[in-house]
């Protein structure tokens, strides 16, 4: 009887080591994403100058309302919803209409696309700033890009339910060429690559949105991303880009794989990529609601937001919110949108006041 005794202690502690095992295991090493708290500490190697930037750091560029703007080394461009464009805040002689926006720039921000009107009734021009001349595009063009090298534009046009694909030099008359065309509409154009331009659904996080790449040279049209939640893509180069797809914020490479999953927080359109030290700043809101439907709410609310670096060469594979916080204010309300970096500064649009700040990096 004694030894049965002991037989069923013996047992009776292995059990308990195997159970305890499986629950430590469960906790601190399964697989998937985990979310451990954003960081307030920079990683090894790296200094900061700490979570809050001094005053100083952060200006008011414009002392006006801005609809859209965009930088050249150390001269600031940006559009006024009065349709002036200004040139280090000094008007520039050229007649763009009210309420206008800049919707994509050429790689290194010498030309732009600028958009007048709402669906249905939207009309594009290409801005070049070498002579401030203003090109009308077609009046059918739904979605527009300039080419990496700056000397071409494609744009899609909608038919029933068809898109086509047009490619102009709009420097020279009659020289608009339709390349392919393709079951679909309302679909949103980048030209990240030579060869490569992408099509993606317009984002909601009610619809499944889905991500097409097009190959200039083969004529081919792949699927590479598909029908994903809230989908939005933001390219940061060629090789590799933003996506938000189910509320998590990831890398992406040019094939659409991902790369890292960092971010549960926040939207492409709210992070800057700094290509010279491969990082990534995000403004993220101070206040998280409990059910966020990405990229909707941010569209339709405005919210205070933090600042957050994140070392894109150190990201951890499917780990959310690995940021070091970067600048937080207080006493001054920021919410950010059309972040963008030029001469060692983050320019952005405060929604809270429609001005353009600058925060020294």
């Amino acid at each position: 009887m004694l030894r049965y005794k002991k037989n069923i202690i013996l047992v009776s502690i292995v059990i308990i080591i195997i159970v305890s095992g499986f629950f430590i295991w469960f906790s601190f090493f399964r697989p998937g994403l985990s979310t451990p708290p954003l960081v307030t500490t920079p990683p090894a190697n790296e200094t900061t100058s700490g979570p809050e930037v001094p005053a100083s750091k952060i200006k008011i560029i414009s002392n006006r309302p801005v609809s859209a703007h965009w930088e050249t080394g150390q001269d600031v461009f940006y559009l006024t919803p009065e349709g002036i464009l200004y040139k280090n805040n000094n008007p520039i002689e050229v007649k763009i209409t009210a309420g206008s926006r800049l919707v994509s720039f050429s790689p290194k921000n010498k030309k732009a696309i600028i958009a007048a009107g709402s669906p249905p009734e939207i009309s594009f021009s290409a801005f070049d700033l070498s002579d401030n001349s203003l090109k009308f595009l077609p009046a059918e063009a739904a979605s527009v890009d300039w080419n990496p090298e700056a000397n071409k534009i494609a744009y899609l046009t909608d038919s029933a339910d068809k898109s086509h694909l047009i490619i102009l030099n709009p420097r020279e008359t009659e020289s608009s060429q339709e390349i392919t065309s393709f079951t679909g509409e309302d679909l949103l154009l980048n030209w990240s690559l030579p060869d490569i331009i992408y099509f993606r659904d317009k984002p909601s996080f009610q619809a499944l949105g889905s991500l097409w790449a097009y190959n200039l040279k083969t004529d081919t049209i792949n699927k590479i991303i598909s029908e994903k939640p809230g989908l939005v893509v933001k390219w940061l180069d060629g090789e590799k880009g933003l996506m938000l797809a189910d509320n998590i914020l990831s890398i992406i490479d040019r094939n659409g794989r991902v790369i890292s999953s960092f971010l549960d927080k926040t939207i492409p359109s709210k992070c800057a990529y700094s290509e010279t030290d491969q990082k990534l700043y995000c403004a993220v809101p101070k206040q998280i609601p409990d059910i966020l439907e990405l990229p909707d709410d941010y569209l339709q609310t405005i919210t205070g937001d933090d600042i957050y670096v994140f070392y894109l060469n150190r990201l951890k594979n499917n780990f959310l919110n690995q940021g070091v916080l970067f600048f937080t204010s207080p006493s001054q309300n920021i919410s950010v949108s059309q972040p963008r970096i030029s001469g060692g500064r983050l320019y952005f649009v405060n929604r809270f006041d429609d001005n353009l700040y600058a925060l020294d990096l």
